[in-house]
């Protein structure tokens, strides 16, 4: 597993969402968010209040990450969004429109998304945790 300095060094254009996740989680828990999956429950990333709060903040930085992904996966940002298991869950109405509009530039209303911007926040908090690559297991550790 990398160190933060070593992903931060890997990740520069991810530099401020990695330390906004890591801020609120801590580097310990890293591997627990790989382990458990980020609906596990970990600091600031439990309630929908805290989750909608984080993503509206990093939003533009998240976005471009999206883009960027979906591009290398020769996919539309929706088309692989809907395709994690974040996401898979919503209704197809939900997926077309407020993911959409999550996505766009358009700002957002005051509170009908939270369903859709927690998602988004837990999808930042998974992939942040991914960058740190798989924990190293020793045998009394397994």
């Amino acid at each position: 597993m990398l160190t933060l300095p070593q992903v931060l060094q890997k990740h520069p254009d991810k530099k401020s969402l990695i330390n906004a996740v890591i801020n609120h989680i801590g580097v310990t828990n890293v591997a627990a968010v790989q382990e458990l999956g980020p609906a596990a429950g970990f600091p600031g990333f439990i309630y929908p209040h805290d989750t909608v709060k984080f993503y509206r903040k990093h939003r533009k930085k998240l976005n471009m990450w999206i883009f960027a992904v979906a591009q290398k996966q020769n996919k539309s940002p929706l088309e692989m969004l809907c395709e994690t298991d974040m996401f898979s869950k919503f209704p197809p109405q939900l997926q077309d429109i407020e993911i959409n509009e999550c996505l766009s530039s358009q700002s957002l209303p005051e509170n009908p998304y939270t369903e859709i911007e927690h998602a988004f926040a837990l999808f930042t908090l998974e992939n942040v945790c991914l960058l740190f690559g798989k924990p190293h297991y020793t045998p009394q550790n397994q």
